[in-house]
């Protein structure tokens, strides 16, 4: 047997180890690609995952944007309802006010016509007039006729000082009528408990509905 140089046999070991290298890469390029695709995999992956918390992320800071937004609004609208209620009670007010002064002023003609006073602590309520009367006991007094403006259903209340020439007060009297409404008037005598004189004057401080 010789041991010489055999060129075929050579060229099969040259041709087994070429082959044996390209198979080892192909192994690395396929396990490459594999990677590479799990890589690209776990990447899209990962994207998805992120454009979802963001989305949601999104969706949540509208829903309280919204939120806030509704709850402005609301409240705007109740500062311009409680603004228009203000105004419209404002108004009313003034125009009852001005209702009332008109009302006042024509009581206060018409009561002044008919020869009445406004009385000092019921303007425009209550009106009086001295009138000419006997005296129903020894004692001094002073006969009233009262007027009202409005209702009095429980009547009233009037009281008058009797006066000397220089101011002073020397007797009081007070007296409460039946019930009275615009349309009838009343008499009333008040009776001062000290007898008057020609010197003395009386002189009413209260006439208001009771």
């Amino acid at each position: 047997m010789t041991h010489g140089h055999d060129p075929d046999r050579w060229e099969l070991v040259f041709a087994s180890a070429e082959r044996k290298k390209w198979r080892g890469m192909t192994r690395r390029v396929a396990l490459g690609m594999v990677v590479v695709s799990a890589l690209a995999c776990l990447a899209a992956v990962g994207f998805l995952v992120i454009e979802r918390n963001q989305l949601a992320a999104a969706q949540a800071e509208h829903s309280v944007m919204t939120a806030l937004g509704e709850k402005h609004d609301e409240a705007v609208a109740a500062e311009e309802a409680r603004k228009k209620k203000a105004r419209a009670e404002a108004n009313a007010a003034r125009l009852a006010a001005a209702q009332d002064a008109r009302a006042r002023q024509e009581a206060n003609t018409k009561a002044q016509a008919a020869g009445f006073t406004p009385s000092p602590t019921a303007d425009s309520e209550v009106f009086y007039k001295h009138l000419d009367g006997d005296c129903s006991t020894m004692l001094g007094c002073a006969w009233l006729g009262l007027a009202v403006a409005r209702d009095c259903p429980s009547g009233v209340y009037v009281a008058a000082n009797l006066e000397s020439a220089d101011g002073v007060v020397v007797s009081y009297a007070n007296a409460i009528t039946g019930a009275l409404d615009p349309e009838h008037a009343s008499a009333v005598e008040l009776k001062f408990p000290q007898g008057g004189s020609d010197g003395y004057t009386y002189r009413v401080t209260d006439a208001h509905c009771m």
